[in-house]
C-alpha cells in the first residue's frame, strides 16, 4: 500500500483499512503467546520483568490441571474472537454457546465497514471481561496476563483506525448512526469527547479535500431522495451550508 501511495500519489495511511480477520489472528496469537512487561500489573520497576518470567515458566509446566480451567476460560473469550469474524462474513447466526448460555454481539454485526468499531468495542469488553473471570479461578493472575497481551494488540490495532477516516466516515455517514453513534459510545468518557472532536475535524477535511468539489451528474436529477434534501435544505433557511454540514 505504502508503495501503490508513493506511485499514485495518495496518503496510503488514509487508505488502508487491516482485515478483522487478520486482526484478530495477530490477537490471539498475542494472547497465547505473547511476551510483554506491560501485559503485567505489577509496575514496580524490575518487578515487572520477573513476573513475566515466572509467567513463562508457569507457562512451560505441564498442561494437566493447571490447562483445565485456564484453557476453558480462554475457550470463551476467543469463541468471543470467532464470533465476531463469523458475523462480520455474514456466516453464522451471529450468536454461540458460552458457559451454558447463548451470546450475542450488541448490536447485530452485518458485516459493513461501521460495524467494525462495534466488533472492536465488542472485543475489548470481552477481555476486559475475562479478567474479572479470571480472579475466581487457579492461577487467576496468568489469565490476566494472557488477557491483558489480548487487550494490549487489539488496542494498538484499534488505535490505527484514527490513521484512516474511511471507517468513522462510514459510521458518520450512515443515516441510522451519525455522529449519535460516537456519542453513544464514547460520550461519557471525557478524553474519548476530546477524540470526537479530533475524529470529526478528520472527517471534514476529507470531505473538503477529497469530495466538496466533485461534480455530480445526478445532483439536478429527480431522485426518489429529493424530497431528503429539500427537507435539509428548508431547515437550514438563510445558512449557506455545503452538503456536508447540512448533513
Amino acid at each position: 500500500m505504502e508503495e501503490l501511495g508513493r506511485e499514485l500519489g495518495f496518503d496510503w495511511k488514509k487508505r488502508w483499512v487491516r482485515c478483522i480477520g487478520y486482526v484478530v489472528n495477530r490477537v490471539v496469537k498475542h494472547m497465547l503467546f505473547g511476551q510483554d512487561p506491560d501485559a503485567f500489573e505489577q509496575q514496580i520497576y524490575d518487578g515487572q520483568f520477573t513476573a513475566a518470567r515466572e509467567h513463562e515458566q508457569w507457562r512451560k509446566r505441564g498442561p494437566v490441571g493447571k490447562w483445565h480451567n485456564f484453557a476453558l476460560a480462554l475457550r470463551d473469550i476467543l469463541l468471543d474472537f470467532q464470533l465476531v469474524v463469523k458475523t462480520l462474513e455474514g456466516d453464522g447466526l451471529g450468536k454461540h454457546q458460552k458457559q451454558g448460555q447463548e451470546d450475542e454481539v450488541e448490536p447485530p454485526l452485518s458485516g459493513t465497514s461501521w460495524d467494525l468499531l462495534h466488533a472492536y468495542e465488542y472485543l475489548i469488553e470481552s477481555l476486559e471481561s475475562a479478567k474479572k473471570i479470571a480472579v475466581g479461578l487457579p492461577d487467576s493472575g496468568h489469565l490476566a496476563v494472557n488477557s491483558n497481551l489480548g487487550w494490549i494488540k487489539l488496542d494498538e490495532y484499534y488505535q490505527y483506525l484514527n490513521d484512516s477516516p474511511v471507517i468513522y466516515g462510514a459510521a458518520a455517514l450512515h443515516p441510522a448512526y451519525r455522529w449519535a453513534l460516537f456519542d453513544d459510545l464514547w460520550g461519557d468518557d471525557a478524553k474519548r469527547r476530546k477524540w470526537i472532536i479530533k475524529t470529526k475535524a478528520i472527517i471534514q477535511d476529507l470531505w473538503e479535500c477529497e469530495y466538496k468539489g466533485l461534480f455530480s451528474e445526478d445532483q439536478d436529477s429527480d431522485l426518489p431522495n429529493q424530497a431528503v434534501d429539500e427537507s435539509l435544505s428548508s431547515s437550514y433557511s438563510g445558512l449557506d451550508l455545503d452538503e456536508y454540514d447540512q448533513w
